[in-house]
């Protein structure tokens, strides 16, 4: 399990901050912590992988495999559309 950091999360998927060595098209388990009840885990891929300075990369990824109450419940998340937290 490699920790990154939550950029931006919206309801089709999340911006990610890590040192993972990822790659295009690789399937990512987002792992929210749980808050009321929300799920908490996310199966995704890969969509694009920017590498940056230090070893880190900013993934962006898109979720699959979503119910049908799970982008109420992402929207309803603190965070979610907002860059940075």
């Amino acid at each position: 399990m490699y920790p990154a950091k939550l950029v931006k999360l919206g309801v089709s998927g999340a911006e990610l901050r890590t040192d993972c060595p990822m790659v295009i098209f690789d399937a990512v388990q987002v792992i929210l912590p749980l808050q009321d009840g929300i799920v908490a885990t996310f199966d995704s891929k890969v969509i694009t992988v920017t590498e940056q300075a230090a070893g880190l990369r900013t993934a962006f990824v898109r979720f699959g495999g979503l119910g049908w109450a799970a982008p109420a419940q992402l929207e309803a998340l603190p965070r979610a559309g907002n860059p940075g937290t």
